[in-house]
């Protein structure tokens, strides 16, 4: 008997996560970015989100984020970093 998955795949949609932390690591095969939260309800730090992609799509990703972050800059002005003491 051949099962329907399409409804259950259709009800799982991606959670947002709010991530103030970002870790990236390597090796010759692939990137790993951990997305991590400082202010939890535990007061610790913990990696939430841990992606792993060949360089060939880190590369794709950081051209992409180049891009819209040019674009928004465009639209509302220059983001500025905090200073790091």
């Amino acid at each position: 008997m051949k099962q329907n998955h399409s409804t259950a795949q259709q009800a799982k949609e991606p959670k947002g996560r709010y991530a103030d932390l970002f870790y990236v690591g390597y090796n010759s095969s692939v990137f790993v970015f951990d997305f991590e939260q400082s202010f939890c309800r535990d007061e610790k730090e913990h990696i939430h989100t841990r992606i792993i992609t060949s360089p060939e799509n880190a590369k794709a990703f950081f051209e992409l984020l180049q891009k819209t972050v040019g674009q928004y800059e465009e639209r509302h002005g220059v983001i500025s970093l905090p200073v790091n003491e």
